[in-house]
Protein backbone atom coordinates (compact mmCIF):
# COMPACT_ATOMS: atom_id res chain seq x y z
CA UNK A 1 0.00 0.00 0.00
CA UNK A 2 2.49 2.29 0.94
CA UNK A 3 4.46 1.72 -2.25
CA UNK A 4 1.72 2.57 -3.86
CA UNK A 5 0.84 5.60 -3.37
CA UNK A 6 4.35 7.07 -3.44
CA UNK A 7 3.75 5.64 -7.09
CA UNK A 8 0.83 7.80 -7.32
CA UNK A 9 2.10 11.06 -6.01
CA UNK A 10 5.00 10.58 -7.95
CA UNK A 11 3.02 10.69 -11.14
CA UNK A 12 1.77 14.11 -10.26
CA UNK A 13 3.10 17.42 -11.35
CA UNK A 14 3.93 20.20 -8.75
CA UNK A 15 3.88 20.14 -4.79
CA UNK A 16 -0.02 21.38 -4.15
CA UNK A 17 -1.02 18.01 -6.87
CA UNK A 18 1.18 15.38 -5.25
CA UNK A 19 0.35 16.33 -1.12
CA UNK A 20 -3.71 16.47 -2.51
CA UNK A 21 -3.34 13.40 -4.16
CA UNK A 22 -1.23 11.98 -1.32
CA UNK A 23 -3.79 12.69 1.18
CA UNK A 24 -6.94 11.60 -1.24
CA UNK A 25 -5.57 8.15 -1.10
CA UNK A 26 -4.77 7.91 2.59
CA UNK A 27 -8.36 9.19 2.50
CA UNK A 28 -9.61 5.88 0.28
CA UNK A 29 -7.46 3.81 2.10
CA UNK A 30 -8.93 4.59 5.53
CA UNK A 31 -12.53 4.52 4.13
CA UNK A 32 -11.90 1.22 2.79
CA UNK A 33 -10.73 -0.04 6.44
CA UNK A 34 -13.93 1.51 8.20
CA UNK A 35 -15.86 -0.02 5.45
CA UNK A 36 -14.48 -3.75 5.88
CA UNK A 37 -15.14 -3.21 9.57
CA UNK A 38 -18.83 -2.22 9.10
CA UNK A 39 -18.83 1.60 9.92
CA UNK A 40 -21.28 2.51 7.67
CA UNK A 41 -24.01 -0.10 8.96
CA UNK A 42 -23.90 3.02 12.00
CA UNK A 43 -22.53 6.29 10.30
CA UNK A 44 -23.00 8.14 7.09
CA UNK A 45 -20.76 9.96 5.03
CA UNK A 46 -20.92 13.90 4.79
CA UNK A 47 -18.50 17.14 4.11
CA UNK A 48 -16.27 17.91 1.31
CA UNK A 49 -14.52 14.52 0.76
CA UNK A 50 -17.90 13.00 0.57
CA UNK A 51 -18.43 15.40 -2.47
CA UNK A 52 -15.18 14.45 -3.87
CA UNK A 53 -15.41 10.90 -3.75
CA UNK A 54 -18.89 10.33 -4.45
CA UNK A 55 -20.10 13.28 -6.41
CA UNK A 56 -16.29 14.42 -8.58
CA UNK A 57 -16.30 17.79 -6.69
CA UNK A 58 -13.33 19.28 -8.90
CA UNK A 59 -11.84 20.07 -5.71
CA UNK A 60 -9.69 18.24 -2.66
CA UNK A 61 -10.54 18.10 0.68
CA UNK A 62 -8.73 17.23 4.19
CA UNK A 63 -10.76 15.65 6.35
CA UNK A 64 -13.20 12.66 6.58
CA UNK A 65 -16.53 13.80 7.98
CA UNK A 66 -19.47 11.67 9.42
CA UNK A 67 -22.76 11.59 11.22
CA UNK A 68 -24.00 9.33 13.27
CA UNK A 69 -27.10 6.81 12.65
CA UNK A 70 -27.27 4.03 15.09
CA UNK A 71 -25.70 4.15 18.31
CA UNK A 72 -26.33 0.62 19.23
CA UNK A 73 -23.29 -1.24 19.07
CA UNK A 74 -21.18 1.37 18.06
CA UNK A 75 -18.25 2.44 20.26
CA UNK A 76 -16.05 5.05 18.53
CA UNK A 77 -12.51 4.39 20.41
CA UNK A 78 -12.88 0.61 18.98
CA UNK A 79 -13.32 1.82 15.41
CA UNK A 80 -10.44 4.28 15.68
CA UNK A 81 -8.21 1.85 16.99
CA UNK A 82 -9.04 -0.81 14.65
CA UNK A 83 -8.47 1.71 12.33
CA UNK A 84 -5.06 2.82 13.86
CA UNK A 85 -3.97 -1.07 13.85
CA UNK A 86 -4.31 -1.93 10.50
CA UNK A 87 -2.40 1.28 9.39
CA UNK A 88 0.08 -0.27 11.27
CA UNK A 89 0.34 -3.10 9.81
CA UNK A 90 0.08 -1.79 6.28
CA UNK A 91 3.63 -0.47 7.18
CA UNK A 92 2.61 3.30 8.03
CA UNK A 93 4.40 5.33 10.60
CA UNK A 94 1.35 6.91 12.56
CA UNK A 95 0.17 8.53 15.60
CA UNK A 96 -3.34 9.09 16.74
CA UNK A 97 -4.80 10.89 19.39
CA UNK A 98 -8.69 10.92 19.78
CA UNK A 99 -10.93 13.72 21.43
CA UNK A 100 -14.69 12.88 22.65
CA UNK A 101 -17.26 15.75 22.64
CA UNK A 102 -20.62 16.03 21.03
CA UNK A 103 -17.94 15.56 17.84
CA UNK A 104 -15.76 12.77 18.20
CA UNK A 105 -12.70 13.48 16.20
CA UNK A 106 -9.63 11.21 15.44
CA UNK A 107 -6.05 13.21 14.34
CA UNK A 108 -4.30 10.83 12.35
CA UNK A 109 -0.81 11.99 11.84
CA UNK A 110 1.57 10.15 8.70
CA UNK A 111 4.95 10.44 9.65
CA UNK A 112 8.15 9.84 6.68
CA UNK A 113 5.28 10.17 3.78
CA UNK A 114 6.38 13.56 2.97
CA UNK A 115 9.90 12.89 3.13
CA UNK A 116 10.01 9.63 1.15
CA UNK A 117 7.99 11.55 -1.63
CA UNK A 118 10.11 14.74 -1.65
CA UNK A 119 7.76 16.88 -0.57
CA UNK A 120 9.88 17.48 2.97
CA UNK A 121 13.26 17.75 4.16
CA UNK A 122 12.37 16.81 7.63
CA UNK A 123 11.77 12.82 8.32
CA UNK A 124 9.80 13.81 11.28
CA UNK A 125 7.21 16.01 9.54
CA UNK A 126 3.76 14.76 9.28
CA UNK A 127 0.71 14.87 7.04
CA UNK A 128 -2.31 14.78 9.10
CA UNK A 129 -6.15 12.93 8.31
CA UNK A 130 -9.04 14.23 10.66
CA UNK A 131 -11.95 11.94 11.31
CA UNK A 132 -14.83 13.76 12.91
CA UNK A 133 -18.06 11.97 13.55
CA UNK A 134 -21.31 14.36 14.86
CA UNK A 135 -22.67 11.89 18.01
CA UNK A 136 -26.10 14.41 17.83
CA UNK A 137 -26.67 15.79 14.05
CA UNK A 138 -29.62 17.56 13.14
CA UNK A 139 -33.14 15.28 12.70
CA UNK A 140 -34.48 15.06 9.26
CA UNK A 141 -31.24 13.47 7.11
CA UNK A 142 -31.23 11.26 4.41
CA UNK A 143 -29.40 8.67 3.43
CA UNK A 144 -28.34 7.06 0.24
CA UNK A 145 -25.73 3.82 -0.36
CA UNK A 146 -23.46 4.42 -2.77
CA UNK A 147 -20.71 2.03 -5.02
CA UNK A 148 -17.98 3.59 -5.64
CA UNK A 149 -14.29 2.97 -7.36
CA UNK A 150 -11.43 5.39 -5.69
CA UNK A 151 -8.28 3.64 -5.61
CA UNK A 152 -10.03 0.81 -4.47
CA UNK A 153 -13.79 -0.39 -4.56
CA UNK A 154 -16.20 0.53 -1.84
CA UNK A 155 -19.54 0.61 -0.32
CA UNK A 156 -20.20 3.87 1.25
CA UNK A 157 -23.72 4.84 3.01
CA UNK A 158 -23.71 8.62 2.80
CA UNK A 159 -26.38 11.76 3.26
CA UNK A 160 -28.10 12.31 0.27
CA UNK A 161 -27.20 15.37 -2.25
CA UNK A 162 -30.21 16.99 -0.71
CA UNK A 163 -28.95 16.77 2.69
CA UNK A 164 -25.80 17.87 1.92
CA UNK A 165 -26.44 20.70 -0.03
CA UNK A 166 -28.46 21.82 3.70
CA UNK A 167 -25.76 20.93 5.36
CA UNK A 168 -23.49 23.34 3.40
CA UNK A 169 -25.90 26.38 3.56
CA UNK A 170 -26.18 25.86 7.44
CA UNK A 171 -22.18 25.92 7.71
CA UNK A 172 -21.73 28.50 5.78
CA UNK A 173 -24.25 30.22 7.52
CA UNK A 174 -22.99 29.30 11.09
CA UNK A 175 -19.61 29.22 10.90
CA UNK A 176 -18.18 32.29 13.35
CA UNK A 177 -15.40 32.38 10.38
CA UNK A 178 -15.05 32.80 6.75
CA UNK A 179 -14.20 29.20 5.02
CA UNK A 180 -13.50 29.92 1.44
CA UNK A 181 -14.42 26.19 0.70
CA UNK A 182 -18.21 26.89 1.82
CA UNK A 183 -18.55 29.44 -1.07
CA UNK A 184 -16.75 27.35 -3.86
CA UNK A 185 -18.94 24.03 -3.17
CA UNK A 186 -22.23 26.45 -2.66
CA UNK A 187 -21.18 27.51 -6.64
CA UNK A 188 -20.76 24.20 -7.49
CA UNK A 189 -24.21 22.88 -6.49
CA UNK A 190 -25.62 25.69 -7.71
CA UNK A 191 -24.09 24.88 -11.24
CA UNK A 192 -23.52 21.63 -11.67
CA UNK A 193 -26.50 20.65 -9.92
CA UNK A 194 -29.02 23.50 -10.51
CA UNK A 195 -32.85 22.04 -9.82
CA UNK A 196 -31.45 20.44 -6.70
CA UNK A 197 -33.06 21.82 -3.68
CA UNK A 198 -31.78 21.21 0.04
CA UNK A 199 -33.14 19.50 2.04
CA UNK A 200 -35.20 22.03 3.90
CA UNK A 201 -36.47 19.79 6.99
CA UNK A 202 -33.09 18.80 7.92
CA UNK A 203 -31.77 23.03 7.43
CA UNK A 204 -34.72 24.43 9.56
CA UNK A 205 -33.32 21.65 12.56
CA UNK A 206 -29.71 22.24 11.94
CA UNK A 207 -30.02 26.30 11.55
CA UNK A 208 -32.29 26.12 15.35
CA UNK A 209 -29.74 23.23 16.60
CA UNK A 210 -26.64 25.79 16.13
CA UNK A 211 -28.59 29.39 16.04
CA UNK A 212 -31.65 28.77 18.51
CA UNK A 213 -34.71 30.90 17.19
CA UNK A 214 -32.69 33.10 15.52
CA UNK A 215 -32.27 30.24 12.73
CA UNK A 216 -35.90 29.89 12.51
CA UNK A 217 -35.75 32.88 10.23
CA UNK A 218 -33.04 32.03 7.91
CA UNK A 219 -34.63 28.15 7.17
CA UNK A 220 -36.46 29.09 3.87
CA UNK A 221 -35.58 29.03 0.20
CA UNK A 222 -35.59 32.82 -0.14
CA UNK A 223 -34.22 33.85 3.11
CA UNK A 224 -31.00 31.75 3.28
CA UNK A 225 -30.09 33.30 0.32
CA UNK A 226 -30.80 36.07 1.46
CA UNK A 227 -28.37 36.06 4.72
CA UNK A 228 -25.70 34.48 1.99
CA UNK A 229 -25.94 37.34 -0.21
CA UNK A 230 -25.50 39.66 2.48
CA UNK A 231 -22.38 37.97 3.44
CA UNK A 232 -20.95 37.92 -0.07
CA UNK A 233 -20.98 41.67 0.19
CA UNK A 234 -18.66 41.89 3.08
CA UNK A 235 -16.12 38.89 2.64
CA UNK A 236 -12.96 39.40 1.66
CA UNK A 237 -13.21 37.59 -1.83
CA UNK A 238 -9.21 37.42 -2.16
CA UNK A 239 -8.83 35.64 0.65
CA UNK A 240 -11.88 32.93 -0.24
CA UNK A 241 -10.17 32.46 -3.71
CA UNK A 242 -6.61 32.08 -2.40
CA UNK A 243 -7.60 29.23 -0.30
CA UNK A 244 -9.96 27.26 -2.78
CA UNK A 245 -6.98 27.75 -4.99
CA UNK A 246 -4.54 25.22 -3.05
CA UNK A 247 -7.51 22.88 -3.63
CA UNK A 248 -8.51 22.58 -7.27
CA UNK A 249 -7.54 20.15 -9.54
CA UNK A 250 -7.97 22.93 -12.43
CA UNK A 251 -6.79 26.68 -11.47
CA UNK A 252 -8.81 27.31 -14.11
CA UNK A 253 -11.88 26.69 -12.51
CA UNK A 254 -10.99 29.95 -10.40
CA UNK A 255 -11.48 31.87 -13.93
CA UNK A 256 -15.79 31.60 -12.98
CA UNK A 257 -15.44 31.28 -9.40
CA UNK A 258 -16.01 35.09 -8.55
CA UNK A 259 -18.39 36.85 -6.36
CA UNK A 260 -20.63 38.23 -8.99
CA UNK A 261 -21.39 35.05 -10.66
CA UNK A 262 -22.14 33.62 -7.03
CA UNK A 263 -24.05 36.50 -6.65
CA UNK A 264 -25.92 35.28 -9.76
CA UNK A 265 -26.38 32.51 -9.30
CA UNK A 266 -28.14 32.97 -5.92
CA UNK A 267 -30.34 35.56 -7.71
CA UNK A 268 -31.86 33.04 -9.82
Amino acid sequence: MRDRLLEIVSGKEGYNLKLNAMREYLQAYMLRILFKNDFFQHAAFLGGTCLRFIYNLKRFSEDLDFSLRKSEGFDFESVMGSLENELLNSGYDIRVRIKRDGVDSGMFRFAGLLFEAGLSGRKEENISIKIELDRRPPLGARTETHIIDKYFTLGITSFDLSTLFAGKINALLTRNYVKGRDYYDLFWYLTAHRDLRPNMEFLKNALFQFKGDAGRVEADMKNWKSVVIETLTSVDWKKIRNEVELLLEDREALTLFTRDNLLLLLDK
